[in-house]
């Protein structure tokens, strides 16, 4: 079953799927006795292996997190390094990029598909990123040819076998090791009428994949293919189709890039993406000996404050005694350069603690110079009573939060050993308070003013520093995006992985 293997390898499927096809050995030894080198490209390595199973961490309770279009600047306006990258600042970016196909033989993006980030993985993986990145520095080739390039890398052709002109492109986008690279690992042709009988048993996506990598071959060697030829066999028009191991992936998902900031990408087609970025600025924190946020300010002197109501006895969940719900009493909004202030008073609370975590009061969670203490409570205090008369909606949505944060954190523990239930609890706590201020002031906040709509955005901008620090990012050093580096990748195998040149 070796080939079988391979194969599974290749698309990424589940090895169950081959268990129904147990003649494909049978089948394609025979073929590759009428024709030397078929089991080469069987057995070969996709020159890219990039799958939804490669994506950082995504971030899907942010998915209700839209921050206002008129915030993002045109992320072409930031200084650039010497790779192309684009050197960030905290702020909110967008990016109208080229893209292109680096999945043959797969369906289009189609509107409201949502991709995450991954890296550009497989043994040609450097080359399709020099690829990207060399574009944009190289305006005179045009978009079509670079695509074309990525074709014949994907497909495994000969650079010496191109035309004059992708040969030029190859030239000035790649190295000549590079070049003698993919010459040396290029696959043969297969005639087509082998290959419905070499591919017929294979599953659909992997015998799409294959047949049309074949037949790229074919026609970038023969010299005389249009683009739109060799798009048609590429990007065919048809919906994607579900595969196992698929899963939806919303519109404007956002992934936490390893530098430290939130990225979404959005696309009808692949001839061009758009990325917004938003990189998180410093937020200092300061909390009480309960551990609650009393203060959140960014390095302009923009603030949120807090007070507690003393008067209403905490709320502890039933049967999780790492989660205690706390009534606000005040809670302020300063912007002392602009002279603007708001203020709400006697609405809306916020829990602490992590749902299912160890018992609050239970253990030293330092914060600060201070021990978390545990809460006081009040005689005949319910979990009806309010403020805290919908805390099953709440403690839901925070347990589902939780959930959804265990694949972040164990991407921070495999890269940087255990977290403390001290870190944990800081970041847990900021997802709280930013829905407790969201719930208090309550629906479209441009109502209440742009201005306070914006400066909501400073526990967002707290909740993601703090994921990047938690994750060893946000230590001051430079944060830069290069479009080149990473793939968009959809939620459905049989779509198309999106590569950007940033030009």
């Amino acid at each position: 079953m070796r080939r079988a293997l391979l194969l599974a390898a290749i698309a990424g499927l589940p090895l169950s799927v081959f268990g129904q096809i147990p003649s494909l050995p049978d089948v394609a030894r025979k073929i590759a006795d009428r024709l030397p080198g078929l089991s080469k490209i069987l057995e070969a390595e996709p020159a890219l292996t990039t799958s939804l199973e490669d994506a950082y961490g995504e971030l899907p309770m942010l998915d209700d997190w839209q921050p206002d279009p008129e915030w993002f600047e045109p992320m072409r306006d930031l200084a650039r390094d010497a790779s192309g990258g684009f050197v960030l600042r905290p702020g909110y970016f967008r990016l109208d990029a080229e893209s292109y196909c680096l999945h043959a033989g797969t369906a289009g993006p189609r509107g409201g598909d949502g991709f995450v980030l991954a890296p550009l993985a497989g043994p040609r993986g450097d080359i399709v990123e020099s690829i990207l990145r060399e574009s944009g520095a190289h305006p005179g080739v045009s978009q079509a040819h670079v695509q074309s390039l990525l074709w014949a890398v994907l497909a495994r052709a000969k650079v010496a076998d191109l035309n004059d002109e992708l040969r030029e492109a190859a030239a000035a986008l790649l190295t000549r090791d590079q070049i003698d690279e993919l010459d040396g690992g290029a696959l043969g042709r297969v005639p087509a009428d082998l290959r419905a009988e070499a591919f017929g048993a294979l599953p659909d996506i992997v015998r799409r994949t294959l047949e049309a990598e074949a037949e790229l071959r074919e026609r970038l060697a023969a010299g005389d293919a249009t683009f739109e030829e060799l798009e048609a066999i590429a990007v065919p028009d048809r919906d994607p189709e579900w595969q196992d191991g698929d899963r939806e992936i919303p519109a404007g998902r956002w992934s936490f890039h390893p530098d430290g900031f939130a990225i979404r990408f959005a696309s009808d087609g692949y001839h061009e993406t758009r990325v917004e970025v938003v990189v998180p600025e410093p937020v200092d924190i300061t909390r009480d000996a309960l551990g609650r946020i009393v203060r959140m300010v960014d390095r302009a002197g923009n603030a949120i404050e807090t007070v507690y109501d003393a008067a209403i006895a905490p709320f502890d969940v039933p049967d999780d005694p790492g989660m205690r719900g706390y009534a606000f009493k005040r809670i302020r909004y300063l912007r002392p350069d602009e002279g603007l202030s708001a203020e709400w008073v006697d609405t809306g609370w916020t829990f602490v603690g992590v749902p299912g975590g160890p018992p609050l009061g239970a253990g030293p969670l330092a914060f600060g110079p201070v021990r978390l203490m545990p809460a006081r409570w009040a005689p005949g205090s319910r979990a009806g009573d309010k403020p805290f008369e919908n805390w099953v909606d709440r403690y839901d949505k925070a347990k589902g939060s939780w959930d959804q944060a265990q694949e972040m954190r164990e991407r921070w523990e495999r890269a940087r050993g255990p977290r403390s239930w001290d870190d944990i609890r800081r970041h847990t706590d900021i997802k709280h308070y930013e829905e407790g201020l969201k719930t208090a002031l309550g629906g479209d906040l441009t109502e209440k003013g742009k201005w306070i709509a914006k400066h909501s955005e400073l526990t967002i901008h707290a909740w993601q520093y703090a994921t990047c620090q938690l994750g060893g990012g946000c230590d001051g050093s430079p944060q830069t995006y290069r479009p080149s580096r990473h793939a968009a990748v959809p939620g459905r195998g049989d779509a198309q992985r999106l590569g950007l040149s940033g030009r």
